[in-house]
Parts: structure tokens; C-alpha cells; sequence
């Protein structure tokens, strides 16, 4: 098992990450990311034909531009976000916070990768190749990471864009491989694996008493709060048994929304420069996407900078020394050429400035009992709102009045950014754990999680992933045969056989939010509440009518949004054999 190659990969919205395992001579596994070659710069050579310098990061930009002047190659990576600013129509951003769609938005029509998948194969696969070429070892065989509360046509998307690049994702008998791990789970398996390695120190999280941890997993495009029960089985204490408890609804908020805050501020500002001049005031608002594009860059280089002058940091923290009222009165200088607009763009932006600007994100006005009058609340889009959700979700289903929170694992880029650990600090009342490198450890906890699958092949069954009908789908519901054994004291003392040091075993599945059937005239009818534990069978449905001469119902599978309105997530047919001029009333 020591030959294979165990590989987790973070397919994330801003940036993705690959992390392999590696051994040490007692046997622990330790988990790294693996540096990937990206085109960096371009040049000119002597026979005019053009070529890139490479470099190698840990990181990897999740863009992909499509070189239109060499029939629409997809290159990936740093140079490919370089572009963006310049040919935004050429270049896939974000495409994360896509999947699922039917086709990928903001690209020229003549791209010939339509969908997010196939935008997101094209990441993977460069991953893959530039690691296989690194360790002479082709990776057909890789776990990938996706938001807790990824609906089944996100998790369908992402396995199709795996396979796609190459990924194995069913076995040689036709059932699906587990190639698809939570984000908050990854999370959770690289914590306890570098405690019990003793890269982190254990008293980071002491497990030797049950704890109630909280994951808030903040990336570019999406915020994953998931509440977990941790603690050590009563059989083998080198177990860890990890319940889920509940889950936020899925919530597209992430550092894009804050640079695309900041850059709308910045446009209204670049528009005030020039308000004595009408003509350039014109240009600026008929050049507004171009425009936009360059204030994105400007805006994520503005925050990166406000968050590392900020953010604590022990072996600058000399430099840094300032009070509250003169770190206010830090200044940041923006702007420069906007490529083809003929008005340059210069601007100096305070911290209580940008503060000020993203404070609606930070929800001030939220504390934590807050939760028990979660219905009445209506500003759901901030970094709040999904904690209330959770805490709502766990308080009901354990049944008790206050929901008590022993730690919280803060993870994720944006995790980095001051003003959201300084919330969170305040929120719980206790100190956040940041100790996890955030662009890191979700990658690291899936390569952790694939090695796991191999060692440990009885525990395979009760360890958390997702497969194409798994997540918060309509399958759910059928009657498919599910394998989640479940291991108890009384069963079988001694059923895990020669398991050393560490293991982890995951209980059942959760539902993250309710599911609704869709019914005529837009009516829904509620089939599985928030946090049922899967596999659930309902028993709502007991009949319906089907009208004249229809030989086909639709079953549409709704999830409801925040703002009150219903999305399909998945949807399937009833078709008869016969036809019924006068329509019938169908029973089960």
C-alpha cells in the first residue's frame, strides 16, 4: 500500500490544491501538498514562436484561458489569471461557484468547453499530469473535496469533470468509487491526523473528553458551517467516532463577494474622479465590464494587503505595534493603468474605510442566542446567518435550549482575513483554531482521507464521502439497499482487528436542509426535514392524479432558497404504459 500513490485534491473556487502522503520510517502518515508547474510569463523567442516560463507553487489559480490566437487552448493557472482583467470573455474564474449549471456564464460562445464540468476538467487535469510527471507515477485514482451543502447536480458536476481528467470514478463492476469528500471533513481528518502525527500540538484540541466542534470553512466563493461531536469509542480509544450534527444551507459567500464589494466602491469612486468631464464619464460606464475586471484584481490585492498588516503575526509583530485609533488611519494606495481605458484609475483606500464597506458582511447587529429567533431574521447574506442556521438545526435536534460550542476550526482562504477571525472571537467567546494551514488543509485532509480507505477496509463503510447519488439528492429518498454498518460494543468487540494508532469512523449522513416535493402550480410539500439522518424513507407521498391523456408525471426534488423561493435540484419521470383519455388516480 506503500507504493500507491494516496491523493486528495481541493478543487476550490480561487485556488486549488494537490497533497499526497508521505511516510515516516514509524509509519505515520504524513500528508503534503504537492508543488504544480503553471505558465507563468510569456516571451518572444528568436524564431518569434511564443513561450512560457514555468514556475512550480503549492497553490494553483482556478482560472482557465482559453488562448484564442491558438485555436482556444485552455491554459490554467497564474498566466491564465493575468489575463483575466485584460480578455475577461477568454477566461474561466470562479467556475466552482458554477457547478451544477447547465452552462458556464461570461465566456465567448466560441469556447469550446461549455459546461463548469468540462471548465473544471481542465484544472484537474493539469493537476494531475503535472504531478504524475513529477513522480513518473500516472494518478488515475484521487479524492476531491466539495461544500458540505453541494446539492446532487454539484456533486454529479464534479464527478463528471473528474472523469473527464482522467479520475477512476466507478469500480470494474459498475459501483461508484468514493472519489467525493466534504470540505469540513477533510478538515477534520487533517487536524486529528497532524495532532496524532505530533505536527500540531494536542492540546490544540483535546479529544480524551467528547467535544462539540464547530468547522467554519470560508473559501473564494462558498461558506461551509458544518457542527461535529467528536469523541473516542468506549471499545478502542485509538477510534475516534465523528458524528455530524448539522449542517448550514448551502451559502455562496466567499472572498469574491468581498473584492467585488470593495471593486463596486471602487467603480462609484473612479466615476467621481472624472464627474467634471461627461465625455469620459460616458467611456467609463460603456467600458464598465472591462472596468470591472481590473477593480476585481485591484480590490483582492487591496484586501491581501490590509489582512497582512493585520493579521497577527509573531515575527513581525514588532513592526506592527500600532493602537486602535492609528490603525484605523492605515492607508493603502490602489490603482494604476486600466489596459485600453484611456483614464487611469488612483485612489487610497483607510482600514476603517474597507471596514466600513464590508461590514454588512460581519452582521454586528448578530449575537449568538440570536438563533432562537432565526425566522425573524432577513439579512441572511453575511458570514453570520449560517452559523444561526446551524446552531438553530442542533438546538432542535438534540432537544435542548443552548447549544454549547467547544471549539471552532477556522479554515479556508479567507480564514486568513482578520475581520472574520475577530468576528468569530467575538461571536463564540473563545479564541478561534487557526493553527491548520488554510490553504492547505482541506487538500491534505482528503489525501489522509484516501490513504484511510485503504488501511482501514472495515471502517470504509462508516467514513464520510459523497458518491453521484449521494448529498442532498433524490436518491436518498428511494428504496436503495444502503451499506452504513455501524459498529457498537455489543456487536463486535473485536471486529476491527489489529488497528493501530489512529482510525476515525464517521456516523450517518445528515441532511443539511429540507427537501420539498414540487406539485402544480408551484405548491411544495416537505418530504424530508433538516437534519434527518440518511438514508431517510418518506412517507408523504401516498397518491395523485394524473390529468386526461397524460402518460408522463415529472417529479421535481426543491430545495428552499434563503430568500423564501424554491430551486429544483434534481428531478426524475413516472412514465405509463397506457394511456387514460379520462385520467386516473394513481396509488402506491
Amino acid at each position: 500500500m506503500k507504493n500507491k500513490l494516496h491523493v486528495g485534491i481541493d478543487l476550490g473556487t480561487t485556488n486549488s490544491v494537490l497533497a499526497t502522503i508521505n511516510f515516516k520510517l514509524n509509519g505515520d502518515a504524513i500528508s503534503k501538498v504537492v508543488k504544480v508547474k503553471r505558465p507563468s510569463t510569456i516571451f518572444n523567442t528568436t524564431s518569434a514562436e511564443t513561450k512560457f516560463s514555468t514556475d512550480s507553487k503549492e497553490t494553483l489559480p482556478s482560472c482557465v484561458y482559453y488562448r484564442e490566437e491558438n485555436n482556444y487552448e485552455p491554459l490554467v493557472g497564474d498566466f491564465a489569471k493575468s489575463q483575466y482583467p485584460l480578455r475577461p470573455h477568454l477566461v474561466a474564474k470562479s467556475i466552482k461557484s458554477q457547478m451544477g449549471k447547465p452552462f458556464a456564464e461570461g465566456l465567448s460562445q466560441d469556447i469550446p468547453d461549455k459546461t463548469p464540468a468540462e471548465i473544471a476538467s481542465r484544472i484537474l487535469k493539469h493537476m494531475l499530469n503535472s504531478v504524475s510527471e513529477s513522480f513518473r507515477y500516472k494518478i488515475t485514482d484521487a479524492v476531491i473535496t466539495v461544500p458540505a451543502n453541494f446539492d446532487s447536480a454539484m456533486c454529479k458536476a464534479t464527478i463528471d469533470a473528474a472523469k473527464l481528467a482522467g479520475i477512476r470514478v466507478k469500480n470494474e463492476d459498475g459501483t461508484p468509487r468514493p472519489i467525493l469528500l466534504s470540505e469540513p471533513n477533510a478538515v477534520i481528518y487533517d487536524l486529528i491526523n497532524q495532532i496524532h502525527n505530533g505536527e500540531l500540538p494536542n492540546h490544540i484540541l483535546n479529544l480524551d473528553e467528547k467535544k462539540n466542534v464547530l468547522v467554519f470553512d470560508v473559501g473564494g466563493g462558498t461558506l461551509d458551517v458544518t457542527l461535529h461531536s467528536i469523541s473516542k469509542r468506549e471499545i478502542d480509544s485509538d477510534v475516534l467516532k465523528v458524528n455530524e450534527i448539522a449542517t448550514n444551507r448551502y451559502t455562496l459567500l466567499g472572498g469574491d463577494d468581498f473584492d467585488e464589494k470593495i471593486a463596486n466602491v471602487m467603480y462609484e469612486r473612479y466615476l467621481q474622479q472624472y464627474s467634471k468631464y461627461p465625455e469620459a464619464i460616458l467611456d467609463l460606464q460603456k467600458n464598465k465590464n472591462t472596468i470591472m475586471a481590473h477593480l476585481r484584481i485591484y480590490a483582492e490585492n487591496l484586501k491581501l494587503d490590509l489582512s497582512e498588516k493585520c493579521m497577527p503575526n509573531p515575527s513581525f509583530a514588532s513592526n506592527w505595534d500600532f493602537d486602535d485609533e492609528e490603525d484605523e488611519d492605515i492607508s493603502f494606495s490602489v490603482g494604476g493603468n486600466m489596459g485600453g481605458i484611456p483614464y487611469s484609475y488612483d485612489d487610497t483606500f483607510t482600514k476603517k474605510e474597507i471596514e466600513t464597506i464590508l461590514s454588512p458582511f460581519m452582521a454586528n447587529e448578530l449575537s449568538f442566542h440570536d438563533y432562537k429567533r432565526i425566522d425573524s431574521i432577513k439579512n441572511t447574506r453575511n458570514i453570520i446567518y449560517p452559523l444561526l442556521d446551524v446552531l438553530k438545526k442542533a438546538s432542535d435536534k438534540m432537544n435542548i435550549e443552548t447549544i454549547n460550542i467547544d471549539a471552532v476550526v477556522v479554515n479556508g482562504g479567507m480564514s486568513k482575513f482578520y475581520m472574520i477571525t475577530d468576528r468569530l472571537k467575538e461571536f463564540f467567546g473563545l479564541e478561534p483554531i487557526v493553527a491548520l494551514d488554510p490553504d492547505q488543509s482541506v487538500a491534505r485532509g482528503a489525501a489522509v482521507y484516501h490513504y484511510y480507505l485503504d488501511k482501514y477496509e472495515q471502517l470504509k463503510d462508516d467514513m464520510k464521502h459523497f458518491d453521484e447519488t449521494d448529498s442532498t439528492t433524490t436518491n436518498q429518498i428511494s428504496n436503495k439497499t444502503w451499506n452504513t454498518k455501524q459498529y457498537t460494543p455489543k456487536e463486535v468487540p473485536n471486529n476491527i482487528p489489529n488497528i493501530p494508532n489512529l482510525a476515525i469512523e464517521w456516523g450517518n449522513s445528515i441532511l443539511n436542509d429540507s427537501l420539498y416535493l414540487g406539485a402544480k402550480n408551484g405548491a411544495v410539500s416537505m418530504i424530508i426535514p433538516t437534519g434527518a439522518e440518511l438514508p431517510y424513507t418518506s412517507k408523504v407521498m401516498t397518491g395523485f392524479q394524473i390529468e386526461p391523456g397524460q402518460n408522463k408525471i415529472k417529479i421535481p426534488i426543491k430545495s428552499k432558497n434563503l430568500d423564501g423561493t424554491y430551486r429544483t435540484i434534481s428531478s426524475g419521470n413516472i412514465t405509463f404504459k397506457g394511456n387514460y383519455p379520462n385520467g386516473a388516480f394513481v396509488a402506491f
